[in-house]
């Protein structure tokens, strides 16, 4: 399978690269300095250097090859950041023909979307009314824009991430409707990693349209 990477450098998307290359994917990753992942250096692994905001360097990351999925685990701290990053790729992938093969999975964060009434009101109001708000309302527009887009994308929202092994990943609902799940419990990066690729992989289309909330 051919996966494109953005937020290849962030811890996260490390996991994600490692374990894919591990699963004999072969791998483009879009990040600004190649260094940043230069350990990870490996034949199926294709590093060019640009921004996903930049159109242009999105292409390149095309021309080699239609992805048959683009797995993102960017952060957000920048008003419409994220919102523009997937604008491009929706314009890249219907203007590429790929509409109805390419699938984007988007890692986000509880609290995002329609999860947000889900959450413990004192964490709730600090994700929604400090600094955090941005990077909220940014992945809010996300979900909005793919849900028009009318292509194939999953937007998985981790509760609070962690460190340690790989466990078993719960699904609890696309709102985190689950009982506990409001409290927010923790979930491991190697589990989002290896629940993001497992997504990717799929093909029964199970994941397809959803936001799950997924906790260890």
């Amino acid at each position: 399978m051919r996966l494109l990477i953005l937020g290849g450098s962030g811890q996260t998307g490390k996991l994600v690269i490692k374990k894919a290359l591990s699963r004999g994917h072969i791998l483009t990753a879009l990040v600004r300095s190649p260094t940043s992942i230069s350990e990870l250096q490996s034949p199926s692994l294709q590093i060019i250097q640009g921004s996903p905001q930049q159109k242009d360097d999105l292409a390149r990351a095309f021309t080699t090859s239609t992805p048959d999925v683009i797995i993102v685990t960017l952060g957000s701290n920048e008003e419409g950041f994220m919102t523009s990053v997937h604008r491009n790729l929706i314009e890249l992938v219907t203007g590429n023909g790929s509409e109805g093969t390419t699938k984007i999975v988007t890692m986000q964060a509880f609290g995002a979307g329609s999860s947000n009434e889900n959450v413990f009101w004192p964490i709730r109001m600090v994700l929604n009314y400090t600094s955090t708000a941005v990077g909220q309302r940014d992945h809010n527009m996300v979900e909005e824009v793919m849900r028009k887009s009318g292509l194939k994308w999953t937007l998985p929202r981790p509760v609070m991430l962690s460190t340690g092994e790989q466990k078993e990943v719960k699904d609890c609902g696309d709102a985190g409707e689950a009982k506990g799940t409001g409290l927010i419990p923790s979930v491991s990066r190697q589990s989002v990693a290896a629940f993001l690729l497992d997504i990717a992989e799929d093909e029964s289309g199970r994941w397809i349209g959803r936001t799950p909330v997924i906790s260890n």
